[in-house]
């Protein structure tokens, strides 16, 4: 996100005021004294909820109160009836919900990570260009290389694994 051109990093609250003071100065953002405090501000249009699952509900339903779009990290809420409600808030506020979910820890992806950047030293090494017979899971390392080709030119990629 901190790298989009599109996005600025405006402010930062934590309730732990030490991680809050860490995050300003990493980022160069202001900070707030609450999180109501954030809502209130007009120069915000979104909302970065990395909090206890415990409150994204409550949070994601105020934030769409005072029409902020959300991005809230997994799970939505804690209950089935809290997360329609907070997709109702969300609807009915006309802003944008979206739920993140990391998949990094997850062994699969670390397998896939490794693969990724064994096959890449390697070719930063050799100056060999990737394999993408799918031996040892590589094929995936062709939707990699068309993904970037397609965001260094422009052009959509088209790809059948």
């Amino acid at each position: 996100m901190m790298k989009s051109k599109k996005v600025q990093l405006v402010t930062c609250f934590d309730v732990i005021p030490a991680k809050q003071q860490a995050l300003s100065a990493k980022f160069g953002c202001s900070q707030e004294a609450s999180y109501e405090d954030v809502l209130k501000r007009n120069d915000i249009d979104a909302v970065h909820l990395i909090s206890p699952n415990a409150v994204h509900a409550e949070q994601t339903i105020l934030a769409a109160r005072h029409g902020k779009h959300v991005f809230v990290e997994k799970p939505l809420a804690n209950t089935i009836p809290d997360g329609t409600k907070t997709i109702a808030a969300c609807q009915k506020a006309n802003v944008v919900l979206m739920v993140g979910q990391h998949l990094r820890r997850l062994a699969g992806f670390r397998k896939l990570k490794a693969l990724i950047i064994d096959e890449f030293a390697d070719c930063i090494r050799t100056g060999k260009k990737p394999e993408t017979d799918g031996e040892g899971g590589l094929q995936a390392l062709a939707f990699i290389r068309a993904a970037i080709e397609s965001a260094r030119t422009g052009k959509q990629a088209r790809i059948v694994i």
